[in-house]
């Protein structure tokens, strides 16, 4: 996997986890945390 690439994983409390190899996928995508946060993924055809 290369530095920089964004990684979707399980976390130890079962629940969808964001990151980035060795960087900070919250400020690449200027994103927060809360209850207001969602998150949509869906499979691109192709």
């Amino acid at each position: 996997m290369r530095i920089g690439q964004p990684i979707l994983y399980i976390n130890s409390l079962y629940r969808l986890g964001l990151a980035i190899n060795q960087g900070s996928f919250a400020k690449a995508y200027n994103v927060g945390v809360g209850s207001s946060w969602t998150i949509e993924i869906k499979k691109i055809e192709g």
